[in-house]
Formats: structure tokens, sequence, C-alpha cells
């Protein structure tokens, strides 16, 4: 499988202005990937276990403790299907299982097992140096990568982008 790594740089010095913004989406999933591929290389090297798309997953279950996929799925903004992918590639990697919720026999709560919770706890400390990491990119770009995509999202969940282009159609 290809990575980010393996594909040619991109830029969009070749485009005009007015032509940038169909290619705004491709940048912003080029982030992302490139973001996991290198996340994933770096580490499978430093030996953990969690495929780095799961880290976030594994670090919520840390942090808050058993969760319903309703619980996860409401923390990510996502579907139930993708977050289902995400436990269930935890469970093969035997670092969360599933059990009936005792307080709702209809719900299961993920949990992280013996080795979840030490693969965590390793990975907070890999975190607190990834926190560091971000903090010297963020030197150079002159803003908070993780902070500024977040209010991006926040502004367009508030006023979504095609709502902002009809609203330019009436002036």
């Amino acid at each position: 499988m290809k990575s980010a790594a393996d594909t040619p740089a991109f830029s969009l010095s070749f485009l005009d202005p007015e032509t940038r913004p169909a290619f705004l989406a491709l940048l912003a999933d080029r982030l992302a990937q490139q973001i996991t591929d290198d996340s994933a290389r770096h580490l499978a090297r430093l030996g953990f276990r969690t495929p780095a798309i799961c880290v976030s997953a594994l670090m919520y279950l840390h942090r808050h403790g058993p969760s319903s996929l309703t619980d996860l799925a409401q923390a990510y903004g996502q579907q139930h299907q993708l977050v289902t992918l995400r436990i269930a590639t935890l469970e093969e990697q035997g670092l969360a299982i599933r059990q009936p919720d005792p307080k709702d026999s209809r719900r299961r709560l993920i949990l992280l097992t013996a080795d979840g919770q030490d693969e965590a706890a390793r990975l907070s400390l890999h975190l607190a140096r990834m926190t560091r990491a971000l903090d010297g990119l963020a030197a150079q770009l002159g803003a908070d990568l993780p902070a500024l995509l977040q209010s991006a999202i926040d502004h367009l969940n508030r006023d979504p982008l095609s709502r902002r282009i009809d609203a330019m159609a009436t002036e």
C-alpha cells in the first residue's frame, strides 16, 4: 500500500488564486494521510502495537474508562461503523475487549485489557513528546495546528461553506 511519503510532493504554486479552493479537501486529506503514515512508521519503530489510526480510541478508553460504541461515536462525532472498525482492530491486537454493561444488559462496553492499559501508559509518554513536536511546528507555522483545525471545524459547523457560498450569490 502506498503512503503519502511514496507520493510526489504536492504544491498549490501552479494554481491561480481562483482555482486553489478546488484543492482544499485534497490538501486536508493529504495532511491527514501524511500524519497517519508518519505516525504509523514511528509507532511501529518504537514497538507499539496500536495502529496510528486507533491511538485516539485507545487513549479515549484509557482516560474515560469503559465506554459503549455510542459513547465513542459521539466523542468522535463519527458513525458507529468507523468506530466499530477501530475497536475491532484494538480487539485483534489484544488491547481491548467488549463486555456486557452490568447496568444495562442491552449495551456492551469496550474496555482496555491489561496490555491495552500498559500500551496506553506508554503512549501517554509518546504523546507528550508529540505535543512538544507540534509546539515546534506551531512556531514554524505561526499557529497551533490542532487548535486551528478544530476552530475551522467549529466555524464550519456553525456556518457551513455551502451557506457562505450561497450568501455570496445574493450579493
